[in-house]
């Protein structure tokens, strides 16, 4: 995989009809079995600022950290809850996140993580979610595979 890709983030979650579709430019790198996608975007919860993301992951583990004009950091681990303060821009909440399933698929021109999880608010369940992460080489957008 080359060090400049396309990152294509889709979510879905059961109590927001429109999920989010994101794709951006960022930088991939792997490190002690550890891949690493960086990015930044526009957030639409703090009046569209710019926010430095970083996604950490593994076969078993994804951690999103977000930098800038919000901040959080989401853990997703099958079989954990992780509590963390996600500040949306208009306050902080104090959010668990409880992965249910966690997929990687490797190829030589792709990877891809896809996650189910929910996000609980005071050990309530506020929504259940899906997000799919594909990341490929940079020019690689809309070309045929073979």
């Amino acid at each position: 995989m080359t060090k400049k890709v396309w990152i294509h983030i889709v979510s879905s979650s059961d109590s927001d009809a429109e999920g989010s579709d994101v794709l951006a430019q960022g930088v991939y790198y792997l490190k002690n079995g550890t891949h690493y996608l960086l990015y930044e975007g526009l957030e639409e919860e703090s009046a569209y600022q710019t926010t430095q993301h970083r996604i950490k992951f593994t076969a078993d583990r994804v951690e999103v950290t977000k930098r800038g004009a919000s901040r959080a950091r989401m853990v997703f681990e099958p079989g954990s809850a992780h509590c963390s303060e996600y500040d949306t821009g208009c306050g902080v909440l104090l959010l668990t996140f409880a992965a249910d399933e966690l997929r990687l698929s490797e190829r030589e021109d792709e990877l891809r993580v896809t996650m189910q999880y929910r996000i609980l608010f005071e050990q309530l369940q506020v929504s259940e979610n899906r997000m799919e992460i594909t990341v490929t080489p940079y020019g690689e957008i809309g070309k045929e595979k073979k």
